[in-house]
């Protein structure tokens, strides 16, 4: 009896080693591209609706490019007004009344230096300690001034010019009405009065906080 022979042969498997059924796979769309664009903002960049604001200090009329009525224009024409009321009194009072009225005439010696320096102190606060000891020093000294001129141009017979006697001089001159003291005093009140209007604007003080003072 034959023994059965292998079906197949040892050296060959029946079958062949597996293949895959399909190639390595690959991927079934390409890489993803974005769907749209980099994003562009809507719209431009945003623009203030309205221009700069004007500040709303400083100014009465604040609408305007040009303010009409600044603090310093304020200042000035208060104390311009005060100067002008003052001198227009003072003249006033020299002119129309009495010559022998010493009472009413007194009011030339108080009227310029009282209202401007209120005139000063009202347009210029924080400047108050120059504005009173310059008023005061105008008041106190203008009158011993005046008097030295009135003295000098007076004319006195058989006297030496500013050198005469005190009691001639004054004799003299209340005869003739101070001819020459009060229009020099006067004079002398108004140029103080102006150097002092010059001398806080010139240092700013509608500029300066109302409690500054000129020594901090």
């Amino acid at each position: 009896m034959q023994e059965p022979k292998p079906i197949t042969d040892p050296t060959n498997p029946i079958n062949n080693p597996a293949k895959p059924v399909t190639g390595p796979t690959k991927p079934v769309t390409g890489p993803t591209k974005p769907i749209t664009g980099p994003t562009k903002p809507i719209t431009g960049p945003t623009k203030p609706i309205t221009g700069p604001t004007n500040p709303i200090t400083g100014s009465l009329f604040t609408g305007s490019d040009i303010p009409i009525l600044t603090q310093a224009r304020i200042s000035h024409g208060v104390t311009a007004l005060a100067i002008i009321v003052s001198a227009l009194v003072s003249t006033t009072v020299l002119f129309g009344s009495n010559p022998n009225d010493d009472w009413a005439r007194r009011w030339i010696l108080v009227a310029i230096p009282f209202v401007s320096a209120f005139g000063l102190l009202i347009g210029w606060r924080s400047m108050w300690r120059d504005t009173l000891l310059g008023m005061v020093v105008i008041y106190l000294f203008s009158p011993f001034l005046a008097a030295r001129v009135e003295s000098c141009w007076l004319p006195i017979p058989g006297a030496v010019p500013c050198f005469a006697d005190n009691k001639v001089v004054l004799e003299l001159a209340s005869q003739l009405a101070h001819p020459i003291y009060y229009p020099v005093l006067i004079g002398l009140h108004l140029a103080g009065a102006l150097f002092m209007w010059s001398l806080v604007a010139s240092k700013g003080g509608h500029y300066a906080p109302s409690t500054g003072t000129t020594t901090d």
